[in-house]
This record gives C-alpha cells, sequence and structure tokens, in this order.
C-alpha cells in the first residue's frame, strides 16, 4: 500500500512545486524595488518577460492541478473501487469541488488555456487609501476578467465565479484560496487511506522497531568496552543553554517562502544560492530568497584579484540592485563545476567554485569564480553566517562525499 501510493504522492509534489513557483514568483514580482526596475522606462523589456513569465507559470500550475485531480481518481477506483472509502470519497469529492464555484472555474480556464490561449494577465500597482489619510501600494499581476467574459463556454459555478469577479482578478487571491483546498483533501485522503491499512502498517512499523532494536544492540555491544578492556563510561558534555539555540533561531528569522522546506542538507542551500543569483534575460533576481539563506549579521567578502572588499548581507543586496537599475547586466546564470564540502556536527564548510556567464552591454561573458561558505544548523535549517565570493579561481576539485 505505501509503495502504489507513492505515484499519488509524486502528484501532489508537483502541484505543490508548480504553486510555489508560481507564488515565488507573484512574491518577487510584488517587491517594490522589483516593481520599481520593471516600470522603469529603460528597463521595460523586463516587464514584458515578467508577463511572459506570469502566463507560462499559471499555465502550469493549471496543468497541475488537473493532472493531479486525474491521477487521484484513477487511483482511487483502481484500489478502492466499491469500498467505504471510495463512497467517502465521492462525497468529499462533490464537497470541496464538483460544487465549489472556484473549482470549476479553473476547470474551464485548464480548457481556456489548453484550448484557446493563455490567460490574459497583467502587471498593475494599485493605490489604497488607508484610514489614516495614507496609501498603501499593492504591486502584482491581475487576471483581464473583461477580456476572459468574451469567451463562450463559461458555464454553471465556472461563469458564477467570473461574474462575482471585479474587472481584474488578482492572481495571488485565487490561487491562495484554492491551494489549501487541495492539500486539505489529500492530507484527508492520506489519512483516510492510512485508517484502510492500519493493521497491515502497524505490522511494518513492528518489523521495523524490532530490527532497530538489534541493530541497536549489537551496537552497544561492539562499543561497551574502551580499548583497555573496560566498560566506556564517557565523558558528560557541557551543560547546553536552550535559549542559545532560540536566539539563534530567532536570528535567522522565517526561511523564504520557497525555501522552507530545502534548506536541510548543506547542500541544499548552495542550490538555493545559486537559484537565488541566476536569472535569464529579461528576469531578475530573487534577492529576498538569497537574504533568507544568512544570519542577518552574516558577512560577506569580495575577493577579486588584488582588491578585497567587506560587506554584510543588506550591503551586497544594495549594490546587486544598483548594478540591475544601471541595466548593464541583463542575465546572469551559474553552474557548479566542483564541490569540497567539511560537515562537523551543526557546523559546516563548503568551496563551491562555478563558472558565471552573464549577458553585459549586450555580449556574452564568463569567468570562474568560487563561493567559500561557512554555515551553521539552529533547529531544523541551516544558515550561512559569511562566505567569501572570490574571482577568478578555476580549479576543477573532484567531488567527494561529505566527511
Amino acid at each position: 500500500m505505501l509503495s502504489r501510493s507513492l505515484s499519488l504522492t509524486n502528484s501532489l509534489d508537483v502541484f505543490r512545486g508548480n504553486h510555489a513557483e508560481l507564488k515565488s514568483f507573484l512574491n518577487n514580482v510584488a517587491t517594490p524595488s522589483v516593481m520599481a526596475h520593471m516600470w522603469a522606462e529603460a528597463h521595460r523589456y523586463r516587464l514584458d518577460y515578467a508577463q511572459r513569465e506570469a502566463a507560462r507559470l499559471l499555465h502550469n500550475y493549471i496543468a497541475a492541478a488537473f493532472s493531479l485531480v486525474d491521477s487521484t481518481r484513477r487511483f482511487v477506483e483502481k484500489h478502492y473501487a466499491g469500498t467505504r472509502l471510495m463512497d467517502e470519497y465521492e462525497a468529499r469529492v462533490k464537497q470541496d469541488f464538483a460544487e465549489a464555484p472556484l473549482h470549476r472555474f479553473l476547470q474551464r480556464l485548464r480548457n481556456h488555456t489548453l484550448h484557446h490561449r493563455l490567460p490574459p494577465t497583467k502587471a498593475m500597482t494599485k493605490f489604497k487609501r488607508r484610514d489614516d489619510g495614507g496609501h498603501d501600494f499593492e504591486n502584482g499581476f491581475w487576471l483581464n476578467v473583461e477580456r476572459m467574459r468574451e469567451w463562450g463556454d463559461w458555464t454553471g459555478k465556472a461563469r458564477e465565479y467570473l461574474e462575482s469577479l471585479d474587472k481584474e482578478a488578482k492572481l495571488d487571491d485565487i490561487i491562495d484560496a484554492y491551494e489549501p483546498v487541495v492539500v486539505g483533501f489529500h492530507r484527508w485522503l492520506s489519512d483516510r487511506i492510512r485508517e484502510e491499512h492500519a493493521e497491515a502498517i502497524e505490522e511494518t512499523f513492528e518489523l521495523e522497531r524490532r530490527m532497530q532494536a538489534t541493530d541497536d544492540e549489537l551496537h552497544r555491544c561492539e562499543g561497551s568496552r574502551s580499548e583497555g578492556g573496560e566498560p566506556d563510561q564517557g565523558r558528560p558534555g557541557p551543560p547546553r543553554d536552550p535559549e542559545r539555540g532560540l536566539i539563534l533561531d530567532s536570528l535567522i528569522g522565517p526561511a523564504g517562502r520557497v525555501d522552507r522546506d530545502v534548506l536541510d542538507p548543506p547542500e541544499s542551500v548552495v542550490i538555493s544560492l545559486y537559484e537565488s543569483l541566476a536569472f535569464p534575460h529579461g528576469g531578475l533576481p530573487n534577492l529576498d530568497r538569497f537574504r533568507s539563506l544568512f544570519l542577518p549579521d552574516a558577512q560577506l567578502v569580495e575577493v577579486e584579484h588584488d582588491d578585497t572588499y567587506l560587506t554584510g548581507v543588506d550591503g551586497y543586496i544594495r549594490d546587486y540592485h544598483w548594478v540591475l537599475n544601471e541595466g548593464s547586466i541583463t542575465a546572469v546564470s551559474e553552474h557548479e563545476t566542483a564541490r569540497r564540502s567539511h560537515l562537523v556536527g551543526d557546523v559546516a564548510h563548503v568551496l563551491s567554485f562555478h563558472e558565471t556567464r552573464y549577458i553585459e552591454n549586450g555580449e556574452e561573458k564568463r569567468r570562474l569564480g568560487m563561493y567559500d561558505i561557512h554555515m551553521v544548523k539552529a533547529g531544523d535549517r541551516w544558515a550561512i553566517t559569511g562566505m567569501h565570493l572570490c574571482a577568478g579561481y578555476g580549479a576543477r576539485l573532484e567531488r567527494s562525499p561529505q566527511t
């Protein structure tokens, strides 16, 4: 049962991954500094790129949502046809989806996207007047509802939902309303399947516990005596101060929206680092994600030939924004060529060699470099405490396992 449900889990992961990718893009675009770059007259090509990217990610999100619907139904019909679980599944589908206007709207939107055209979207900045007389800015992407209403195949509850919208509908509001429904449904289904197979699952877990107990007993026997033949009593370590861990957790703060589940092990921090700094032509780096990888007081040292510059995370991001605003560099991509990692307890040191390709003033260029990264673990995540950014380091080390 556990192995055959893996395909269902994979389909859910694909949906959640597409949701996270679209949400991350929308959050990044909504950042005032990013929106300012896009609306600047010299950088309007960024706005064109962002509009295309929003449509592409929405297309993938909708396709993943209804691929999940189809795979879930096939799974339940194949393994639970004629059972009480199947009846409960049908009732829950009717409650959460079949009679839900939002789900029906997205279902018709899939047909609109696959058989007619990509949904019309546009970037906008809206102003909201506060009670105190001030104004708030709301940046983001909106569906052009008026244009979508021109399509004649909206029916039933899908049209009901469409008619409930204003002239524009913010994409964030739509996906934020739909994602918890999908996740809640699959959490219920997963719990219900476990309940259906509770006895078999408990037998499997009991066998694992017995095997683990046997393995632990073997290790105790092998390590029960020191080299001199006497039992090894061990030495008590220094008392741990639980507040230190809590303080470190608070300094790190919450992970970025995308990175919360990918910051462990340290290698994932390195992957996120590369992804946050790279961007395609017309795009922008995800500097909010970059910031989330570091302790607030982390130091960055830029080593370039005979010059060395010391800065902090915010200073580095501020300089990066200046480069983007200046406009000469319009794309950056990096790939790792070699890595050497050292892990000791809750401390990690990673040397990551890479090649950077970038477009400057319309010309593609390349350079070699190295990130010398120091990390510490706090709670269930890793954070960078300091990093050297070294230009011109072209060594190609052989990859080695963590030690």
